[in-house]
């Protein structure tokens, strides 16, 4: 594939969303891909150019980061407000229900 092919095939790609929304053959020439699928040179120029299809691998969490995050919800938040408004104005069984809730 040349330069100039490359350069339209990335305009054609940036302007086009939802390619799952589009027919085979539209992304296939979109992409310059032939049908019967890359040769293995411009697979590897490809790969050499937009690097390998992979997720980043994730760093994992630790058990009391992701107990902590068990925790971190809006509503949960509204309801120790509540707690804390109720316990304020010295409601105490309110309160408790408040805090026993969640």
């Amino acid at each position: 594939m040349s330069a100039t092919n490359t350069k339209m095939t990335e305009d054609k790609s940036a302007a086009i969303s939802g390619w799952h929304a589009h027919e085979a053959e539209f992304v296939g020439e979109a992409l310059a891909s032939p049908q019967s699928g890359l040769s293995s040179a411009e697979a590897e120029a490809r790969l050499k150019t937009y690097g390998a299809n992979a997720l980043a691998v994730a760093k994992p969490r630790s058990p009391l980061l992701r107990m902590l995050y068990q925790f971190h919800n809006l509503l949960l938040y509204l309801m120790m407000a509540a707690g804390l408004l109720t316990a304020f104005l010295g409601e105490w069984v309110d309160a408790a229900e408040c805090y026993g809730v969640p």
